[in-house]
């Protein structure tokens, strides 16, 4: 933090016009030392106050603090399952003229210097309150000065981070106040209430303008996906790849239009006339032939959003991010961040990196969301961005927030979550399965499903839609018939090990764990029935631990379907699942589910290949038969990952 601190005070060239210098305060590398906005010079000192009738004084003060000191801990801390910044210059240029006459300056405020040999702990409770620095700091304009500021409120964060028990009472007692004290956000027309500044992305009126994807590919590369094999079944081109991308954008939302190009198009009228759409990404992949990267360069050197995996090196990813910061406190957030469009390249390299289709589709609906329009399947972010969102958070979960950061695993995790782009459901999900912890618990369930600050919300899917299960073993299918399958090798009270084992996944994020072993049981309650999972997770230090869910599992209309509910984490999740096939013998099955977290607003879909040892049946005509079924129900192979089933032992069950 006070590195982005040092760097952001640099002065830039000009950009103190009519002063002889800029006010910067000198920084040292001592860590955790507070440093407050110096007074202001003797010719500042005698401007008169604003009137006591100005709107904000008191509250603008309070709106800035707390959004500082949140924004400081969901950087730090990150949140559930997160693109080039503003220029600081259109942000700190001088006073903005809005803000500054309803704030009082740094002197008026009783912002003092405060003595260098003052302890850590004098300074941080120092008589001029952070909050009074802030807003003094604001309204005095330096950028310096108010991320000065800001630095003040992160030692507040720092104690509870270093378990400084001595200062824990004080920081929840600062805490508080500011949960119960009401606040307004300042605004160009007055004050409007905090509230009002939700960062909720409205999903709008009317029809939504179509967004056109060209991806351009050789028509002879392989795909790059890891995707199953299997013996007789052929594996799929790029250009495949990218055809059924084109298919599943369309599940999601019919007006994302993805047309795949070979080197044969390129200069064809469709490829032209794509290119002159207003909303339009363009991808290339695996562009490597000179002749076609140098033509490929000459038809994108034009356009807005070009970007490009595995190419040569001469082409270059150029794009440019759509604002999605609403407010102040977003923009402020923007300085402690890496550029916007660095962001996103950095999410495209690691969906790109997953060689998987799951994180490939979700490559393309982050490059729509982020520099094209909204869409909404991942138009929400678990991120603070508006006062509301901070004002719910400290009113209604303080003790939750103190205890996660006052837990080593907890705090751990949630800087683990820092690291994911807030749609990225992979690397999401494996940061809270690797860390996850009571506090963890405690600290999502109180935020963001019984609060739900971040005003998020997600529906399960509806489409693909294939047909579960009509008959097995000559018998139609009833519910308690597909019960009987799912309990499938186990006992019917779950304590006869496991019911299956997962040989393939389809979903990345939760389907691909090491030795995946299911358990469906019926309970003691008539009409209940349960399914346990147990898998395990590795860990970044190469350790490993096991994990298990708990759903509740209740019956849809539909014999054959059924929907899954599971608390993970202090989030609600539902999902439905559906059996698809099922050898006579039970030698293997193929299960399929919808899903959302809705107070994440992450929605999913999956698909599991199942048998009682967790490996590939040994008889080729079963392996006709799982290749059947995925044609039938409009799946593929390579869009599912092998699990890894080796060295399972010690499940604990």
């Amino acid at each position: 933090f006070c590195s982005s601190v040092y760097f952001f005070s640099m002065p830039e060239p000009g950009s103190c016009p009519g002063h002889t210098q800029c006010s910067r305060t000198a920084l040292t590398s001592t860590p955790h030392e507070t440093y407050w906005p110096r007074a202001a010079p003797a010719e500042e000192t005698t401007a008169p106050s604003p009137p006591a009738s100005t709107p904000g004084v008191g509250t603008v003060a309070y709106a800035l603090a707390v959004a500082a000191v949140l924004s400081i801990l969901l950087f730090a801390a990150g949140s559930w399952a997160h693109a080039v910044a503003p220029l600081r210059a259109s942000l700190f240029a001088g006073p903005t003229p809005s803000l500054a006459p309803q704030l009082q300056t740094p002197h008026a405020a009783g912002i003092q210097q405060v003595p260098p040999g003052q302890s850590r702990r004098t300074r941080a409770l120092h008589s001029s309150a952070p909050a009074q620095a802030l807003a003094g700091a604001a309204a005095h304009g330096t950028e310096s000065d108010l991320l000065l500021g800001l630095d003040g409120w992160a030692q507040m964060v720092t104690a509870v981070r270093h378990q400084q028990a001595d200062l824990l009472p004080e920081v929840e007692a600062y805490f508080t106040r500011l949960a119960t004290t009401p606040f307004e956000w300042p605004h160009a027309h007055g004050t409007i209430a905090a509230a009002s500044t939700s960062a909720t992305l409205s999903t709008g009126s009317g029809a939504k303008e179509p967004v056109h994807i060209a991806v351009v590919v050789p028509s002879t590369a392989a795909s790059p996906l890891k995707g199953a094999t299997l013996d007789g079944v052929p594996e799929p081109s790029l250009q495949d790849v990218m055809v059924r991308m084109a298919q599943r954008l369309q599940w999601v939302d019919a007006t994302i239009k993805l047309s795949v190009f070979t080197e044969e198009a390129i200069g064809s009228a469709d490829f032209e006339s794509l290119l002159k759409q207003e909303q339009l990404l363009f991808v290339g992949a695996g562009l490597q032939d000179p002749a076609l990267v140098a033509q490929v360069g000459t038809v994108t050197e034009g356009l807005r959003n070009a970007v490009f995996v595995d190419c040569h090196e001469s082409l270059r990813t150029h794009i440019v991010a759509r604002d999605e910061t609403p407010g102040l406190l977003a923009k402020i957030q923007l300085l402690f961040k890496p550029p916007r469009e660095q962001a996103i390249l950095k999410s495209v390299d690691r969906f790109w990196s997953g060689r998987n289709s799951e994180d490939l589709l979700y490559m393309f609906m982050v490059l729509v969301q982020k520099c094209v329009r909204e869409m909404d399947a991942v138009k929400y972010v678990t991120e603070v961005s508006s006062p509301s969102q901070v004002q719910c958070m400290l009113s209604n979960c303080l003790d939750p927030i103190l205890k996660c950061f006052t837990d080593d695993t907890c705090k751990n995790g949630l800087d683990c979550l820092e690291n994911c782009d807030r749609r990225d459901q992979v690397c999401a999900y494996r940061c809270i399965a690797t860390y996850e912890s009571p506090a963890m618990g405690g600290f999502s369930q109180c935020i963001i499903q019984k609060h739900n600050c971040f005003q998020c919300e997600a529906e399960i899917p509806s489409v693909p839609n294939p047909t579960p299960l009509q008959k097995w073993r000559g018998q139609a299918m009833t519910h308690e018939l597909a019960e009987d399958i799912l309990v499938g090798h186990g006992a019917q009270d779950g304590t006869g090990g496991a019911s299956w084992q997962v040989v393939l996944g389809m979903n990345p994020a939760y389907d691909a764990f090491p030795c995946q072993n299911q358990i469906f049981y019926r309970g003691k309650a008539k009409g209940s029935f349960w399914y346990d999972p147990i898998f395990k997770v590795v860990m970044d230090n190469g350790g490993e631990v096991w994990r298990r869910r708990h759903y509740r599992v209740r019956r849809r209309e539909i014999p054959g379907t059924f929907r899954f509910s599971v608390l993970d984490n202090g989030v609600m999740t539902n999902e439905n699942w559906r059996v698809l096939e099922v050898a006579e013998d039970k030698a293997w099955a193929l299960l399929f589910y919808h899903g959302a977290a809705s107070r994440v607003g992450q929605s999913y879909i999956g698909a599991l290949l199942l048998t009682q040892t967790g490996s590939w049946p040994e008889s080729e005509q079963d392996k006709q038969q799982i290749n059947e079924a995925f044609k039938k129900h409009d799946l593929r192979l390579w869009e599912m990952q092998a699990v890894d089933n080796r060295n399972c032992v010690g499940v604990p069950f």
